[in-house]
Order: C-alpha cells, then structure tokens, then sequence
C-alpha cells in the first residue's frame, strides 16, 4: 500500500460463467484483505485478468487486455491468472507486461503475491 492508501483493484473477466464465479470470489477475498474494488480502470492499482483460452480469439483478447492495461496503466501492477497460464503457461510468460501470473489452481494465492 502506498503511504496507507487503500490499493484500488479492477477485474476483467473473459470467458465462461466458471471464470465470472472465481472473479467474483477473487474480488471478495481481496475486499477481505483491505483491497477496494473498483469499476473505474482509471483509478485502478492492480489489474487482474481472469483470462480464457478456449479459442485462438479468447487468446489474442487475453494478450491484448493484459498489454492494454500495463501501457495505458504503467505503473500499475496487471495479474495475469485463469486459464492461459493454467493450460499454456509459457504462453502465459512471454506476457512480460503481466507482473504476477497465477494459474487457476493458483489464484487464491492472490493476496500474497
């Protein structure tokens, strides 16, 4: 946190009603932890791109929202977790403007990165 500030975070979710339900209990486990979740990109800190892969399409809209994000956003932090870095994690790797890239299995690690 910067100088007691409440980090702001913002979520976007590609993909299937499965991803929209573990953004939803991302959001609440940082809200837990002092995050506050915002709706408004602009005042955002944090990124987090619930991402999907089941088509070639949902993977080039993953890349473009995490690279979107980190140049319209530079000093902010972008995460990158869902399934790409689940499924293809040196897909996943290449994204250098993702900061923290968790897979599913991993994204209730998301406080602690």
């Amino acid at each position: 946190m910067f100088f007691g500030d409440t980090m702001k975070v913002f979520f976007h979710t590609l993909g299937c009603k499965v991803n929209q339900y573990e953004t939803q209990e991302m959001r609440e486990q940082l809200n837990k932890n002092g995050y506050e979740i915002t709706e408004d990109e602009n005042s955002a800190d944090i990124f987090v791109i619930n991402s999907c892969t089941v088509t070639s399409e949902s993977d080039r809209k993953t890349r473009q929202c995490v690279r979107h994000y980190k140049k319209k956003h530079p000093e902010s932090t972008v995460v990158l977790t869902g399934c790409m870095p689940q499924s293809f994690p040196e897909m996943a790797k290449a994204l250098t403007e993702a900061d923290i890239v968790l897979g599913n299995k991993n994204n209730k690690l998301l406080v602690d990165s």
